[in-house]
């Protein structure tokens, strides 16, 4: 079996008709190929398989997804044999949520799934919620090695998918990965047990050949991409999803595939089986982006199911969590340069939902200001929109520092051009600063990079280097090569989206305590030389500790505001000299 593979990337080189031509020339190309195929080989079936994961609730179409009704369209326009999915499709932004995944589950029936595997994220409405889930979509959940402790059977009740298409029998089946059994909150999953992945794939693989399988596909919700394809030869496809990235490789014998997430591509696979030696003779993988379809309409059967969704959930989204007594700061010149009372309400409430030590969120996370008044369900969604989740890790002091540093720099160029109100001076990854909870500090715009932050407090104690910190965040951070000390750091759990943490604190706790606790704070000094006794009277500007003056030995100022766990030191000093 050859491996072909064609990647189709965005085509910001050839946009327009260019692109569409483009678009036009592989398939053309490909279709060419097939049918060239099939004619030195009458016996050759062709069988196409789309496929997708980590959707996490983008069903309607935004900048960079397709939405679900213009995905059916294509589906539709390409003749797909099978529609399949790997998993986390139910949950994420408040399409999904709003009404624990029936939204998603009616679309899903819509479009016309064939078959999906659980992801970590579909869990998380509670077990008899996605039981529900699935026999409203009608899009069968193959999980095998989800067991009932009690029972010792299946959770899923189907076990395996069996298609005939022009002759040719296809079977699929899934498994999800024991690794991120903790990815999903443990009460959720009491008294079931993921079995080995890669032993039940294998048993599977081997009764669906032996009921004359001609084609078996496995679907695979997993943080190790390779390891079903690296030891059981009798698949010839995995699919999978989690990791979120999009690649297609040849593994031994196997083709493993994954689609990115949140349908930013359109992935399928062209299969050309030879009927006469009973055997894969050619697999031809496509990924595209939207540009490549800008003239599919949407499919208009799948579009009206979303529309009523969409009508069905403007009630819920006009529903008030709470209130404010000031404007929360979101605009983006504004959260990208500076702490804001937003960003103390969205970090605190990832604490509140998490139980964690320190939180953090990236500037670019939150998209909206939320005005003086009762705060709305929709206000929420649109600070948070992004249908992210929230993940807790073990960190390190020490790191947790170094990318405090990194985040300094960040807001220090970011500050610098909005003060001088020049657009050019903004950095690239201006969205990438931190936003923190639970944690605070001071960072000082006049030194030199990697020795800004200093005075790092957590829980009324310095920042000790070598401890270990339960730390929640976005799943975007945690995955981010901005900061890999913090990407680098050991999963403990993941939980529901960050939208749902944020709902939850602003109905439970309310945003009173969160707004007027600022802890990040801009060192703002200069010295004032006292001739009489060496010392200089040093001015700390800053929301956490405004025009805080400290008399200290400019000898000895400039390592003292780099080490952490200072801040106690500096207020016992304006305290003996301050009287």
């Amino acid at each position: 079996m050859n491996k072909k593979y064609i990647k189709i990337k965005t085509a910001a080189q050839a946009s327009g008709l260019r692109a569409r031509r483009l678009f036009a020339f592989f398939l053309l190309a490909a279709t060419l190929a097939l049918a060239a195929a099939a004619l030195a080989e009458p016996e050759n079936v062709n069988l196409r398989v789309m496929f997708t994961n980590d959707i996490h609730g983008h069903a309607l179409p935004g900048d960079t997804d397709w939405g679900l009704a213009r995905f059916a369209a294509v589906a539709r326009q390409l003749n797909a044999d099978l529609i399949l999915d790997a998993g986390d499709l139910y949950h994420g932004l408040p399409f999904a949520t709003l009404d624990s995944g029936g939204g998603m589950a009616d679309a899903a029936r819509a479009v016309g799934f064939d078959a999906m595997t659980v992801g970590n994220h579909d869990w998380s409405y509670g077990r008899n919620q996605l039981l529900s889930l699935e026999a409203r979509s009608g899009v069968p959940i193959l999980t095998a090695n989800v067991v009932d402790d009690k029972s010792g059977k299946p959770f899923f009740s189907t076990r395996y998918l069996i298609k005939e298409i022009r002759g040719v029998k296809v079977g699929v089946f899934g498994v999800i990965d024991p690794a991120i059994q903790r990815a999903t909150a443990a009460s959720i999953l009491d008294g079931l047990t993921y079995i080995d992945a890669v032993e039940t794939a294998r048993t599977v693989a081997d009764e669906l050949r032996a009921l004359g399988c001609d084609i078996v596909i496995c679907l695979t919700h997993t943080a190790n991409r390779t390891q079903i394809a690296d030891r059981v030869p009798t698949i010839d496809i995995v699919i999978t999803g989690h990791n979120q990235i999009l690649s297609m490789e040849r593994v031994n014998n196997t083709f493993v595939a994954e689609s990115g997430w949140a349908l930013q591509t359109i992935c399928y696979i062209d299969i050309i089986y030879n009927a006469q030696s009973r055997r894969i003779t050619e697999i031809l993988p496509i990924a595209m982006t939207p540009e490549y379809f800008a003239d599919v309409l949407p499919d208009p059967d799948v579009a009206a199911v979303i529309d009523e969704i969409s009508a069905r959930f403007e009630p819920i989204l006009s529903e008030i969590a709470g209130n404010t007594p000031v404007r929360l700061e979101g605009a983006a010149a504004i959260i990208r340069s500076e702490e804001t009372n937003l960003s103390r309400v969205v970090t605190d409430a990832y604490l509140y939902a998490t139980g964690a030590e320190i939180s953090l969120e990236n500037s670019a996370a939150m998209r909206a200001t939320i005005e003086p008044g009762d705060i709305t369900f929709g206000e929420i969604a649109a600070v948070s929109p992004f249908g992210n989740y929230l993940v807790v890790k073990r960190i390190a002091g020490r790191a947790i520092a170094e990318a405090l540093e990194r985040s300094a720099d960040i807001f220090t160029q970011a500050r610098l051009a909005l003060e001088l109100d020049d657009s050019s001076l903004w950095p690239d990854n201006d969205g990438s600063g931190l936003h923190v909870g639970g944690i605070s500090f001071y960072y000082d715009n006049e030194m030199p990079e990697g020795r800004r932050v200093w005075g790092i407090m957590v829980g009324g104690e310095p920042l000790d280097p070598d401890r270990l910190y339960t730390v929640a965040m976005s799943n975007f951070i945690a995955k981010h090569d901005e900061y890999p000390t913090i990407r680098d750091a050991e999963t403990l759990f993941e939980m529901y989206s960050c939208e749902e943490a944020i709902r939850r604190y602003i109905q439970e706790v309310g945003v009173d305590k969160s707004i007027g606790a600022p802890r990040m704070s801009v060192l703002q000094y200069k010295y004032l030389p006292d001739a009489s006794d060496g010392l200089d009277v040093v001015i700390i500007g800053g929301a956490a500790a405004p025009q805080t003056a400290v008399m200290i030995s400019p000898n000895i100022f400039p390592p003292i505001v780099n080490a952490a766990g200072i801040a106690g030191c500096v207020y016992l000093l304006a305290g003996l000299f301050l009287k």
